[in-house]
C-alpha cells in the first residue's frame, strides 16, 4: 500500500521499470490527475498525439509494478470501459473507488 504517487514512482524505478520516466509519459501524453485511492489506485489522463484524451485507472502492485485496470466500472460507455478507458475523469474516479471496494 502506498501513501502517495512519489512512493509508487520510487518503487517502480527501483524495480527497473520505466512507467514514470519523462520520455514514457511524454510519448503517451500521460498525466496523473488524482491522489492515491485505496492505497494503490490512481487516475491518469492520456492524450497521445492525434487522439482524443482518455482517462484510465492505474493499479500499483506492492513490488512497484503498475498497469491499467481493465474493468467495467460504473460508466455510460461499456465498450470503452471494458478497455479501462473513460471519457470523463469523474467516471475513472468512480471506477477506481469501485476497484477499492472489490479488493
Amino acid at each position: 500500500m502506498y501513501d502517495n504517487i512519489a512512493e509508487i514512482k520510487t518503487a517502480n524505478r527501483e524495480l527497473g521499470h520505466h512507467w514514470f520516466d519523462s520520455d514514457t509519459l511524454l510519448h503517451f501524453g500521460t498525466r496523473v490527475v488524482s491522489d492515491i485511492i485505496g492505497g494503490r489506485f490512481f487516475v491518469v489522463r492520456e492524450s497521445p498525439p492525434a487522439h482524443v484524451p482518455i482517462f484510465r485507472v492505474i493499479r500499483a502492485e506492492d513490488d512497484g509494478q503498475v498497469q491499467a485496470v481493465r474493468s467495467g466500472g460504473t460508466v455510460t460507455d461499456r465498450i470503452l470501459a471494458g478497455w479501462g478507458w473513460y471519457n470523463e475523469q469523474r467516471e475513472a474516479l468512480a471506477a477506481a473507488k469501485e476497484c477499492v471496494r472489490n479488493e
